[in-house]
Parts: structure tokens; sequence; C-alpha cells
């Protein structure tokens, strides 16, 4: 057996070690929630709608085009989803669901009130917007429904 006061230092300097790596990941993940709280802080707006206030970004210059994404639900992912479209030329206007950042989550808590009335609310709002759907299966019956009869608004 080894002796207790060279095990007694193995220990001491394996839990420094550990106290090192974890002082320094946990550095680098304070350092990424800033950066990601620093972008979700800026860029945005509030707008009043029928349905309550939506927190929106726009970006790029052309016809405009309303992101609608599936997953998560800040404007910083729709814009994410939205930069090719940028780069061909459309102006960019991305939402944040109900119940992310800005946006309060609706009254109504079905899971249908909490996926389809921003879009819907938004483009009651503005009235020129097409929509692109960032992930079809999430937002084809909405698309279906609600953009479709918009004269061809829908994309």
């Amino acid at each position: 057996m080894a002796n207790p006061r060279v095990r007694r230092v193995v220990l001491i300097l394996a839990i420094l070690l550990l106290a090192a790596l974890f002082g320094f990941g946990y550095t680098r993940y304070q350092r990424d929630i800033d950066r990601a709280f620093a972008r979700i802080s800026t860029g945005s707006q509030l707008v009043q709608t029928r349905c309550g206030p939506i927190e929106y970004a726009m970006a790029g210059e052309g016809p405009p085009v309303l992101i609608v994404h599936g997953a998560g639900g800040g404007f910083d992912q729709g814009m994410d989803f939205g930069e090719p479209l940028i780069r061909q030329g459309f102006r960019v206007i991305a939402m944040s669901r109900f119940g992310y950042l800005r946006t309060p989550l609706s009254s109504d808590a079905s899971s249908v009130a909490r996926l389809t009335p921003t879009p819907v609310c938004w483009m009651h709002y503005t009235s020129g917007a097409s929509l692109w759907q960032g992930l079809p299966p999430a937002r084809l019956p909405l698309c279906n429904s609600h953009c479709a009869t918009r004269n061809g608004q829908a994309r």
C-alpha cells in the first residue's frame, strides 16, 4: 500500500485539478451566456397587436418575408434562419413566439394558441408580409389556414 501521506497529497492535487477545470468551464459558460444575452437584448422592438405585444426584428431591404420557425422561439433564431434571404434581397421579419423572450405567453394556454397566433396576429398587424416556413411540418397548417387566403402571399 502507498504511504497515507502520498495518498493524501494525490487526493488534494486531484481535487485542486477538478476545481480548476470546473472554474475554467464555468467562466467559459458564463462568457457564452453573457454573449447570448447581449445578442437578444439588442436589435428587437415590441409592437402592440390585437393579441398583445410581439417582439420582432427586421433586417435587409426588399420584399418583406415573415420568418416563422418551429424550434425554440426567439426572434434571434428567426434572424439566423433568414440570413440567406437577406443576402438574396429580401427584408426579413422575425418574431419571438408567445412565451419567448419579450413576447408574453397568451392567456389561452392551449398548444394551438401557443403555436399559431403570433404569426396570425403579425399578419393582421402588417398586411403586407409574405410567410416563409422555416420548418414546414410545424407551420403547414398555419400557412394553409391563415395565409393561403391572403391573395397568394404565402410562400
